[in-house]
This record gives C-alpha cells, sequence and structure tokens, in this order.
C-alpha cells in the first residue's frame, strides 16, 4: 500500500489515555469507511465516492427515491 495522508485530530497535552484510544480508533474508522466508499461501484461509478464535489451533491440533493405509500388493503389483495 502506498504511504497516504488521512483526516486529522487534535489533542491536548491533557488527553487522557482512553480519549487518545478513542480518537486513533475513530480515525481508523474513518480510513476503512474511506476506503470502502473508494472501492465500491453502482454501475461502474463512485456513487459513494469520498471525493465527489459538494456542489454536484448539492444538483441532486433534491431527487429521491420512495418506495410508494402502501395501505393495509393493499397488504391484504396480495396475501394467497
Amino acid at each position: 500500500m502506498n504511504k497516504q495522508r488521512g483526516g486529522k485530530a487534535y489533542m491536548t497535552a491533557y488527553a487522557t489515555d482512553s480519549e487518545l484510544v478513542q480518537t486513533v480508533w475513530g480515525l481508523y474508522q474513518s480510513y476503512v469507511l474511506h476506503e470502502a466508499r473508494e472501492t465500491s461501484l453502482y454501475r461502474g461509478r463512485r456513487v459513494y465516492g469520498p471525493h465527489v464535489d459538494v456542489n454536484a451533491l448539492w444538483e441532486v440533493a433534491e431527487r429521491y427515491d420512495i418506495r410508494p405509500l402502501r395501505t393495509d388493503s393493499d397488504l391484504v389483495k396480495e396475501l394467497p
């Protein structure tokens, strides 16, 4: 693996061991999620890519994929 840089965390000289370990754990989790987002593809594109421009996301922010509301009577019709 190539050497890379990731997120930053700033600790004070007064941080406890627990705070330090939890901060490192949080950075590691972010790293794993970042890598997963970079390698996950949908129809050949990284739709969850961590480097997608925020303005591009803004342009599609109100395009929802919502399942139609169903009623109990709809469910009863489907039962055998």
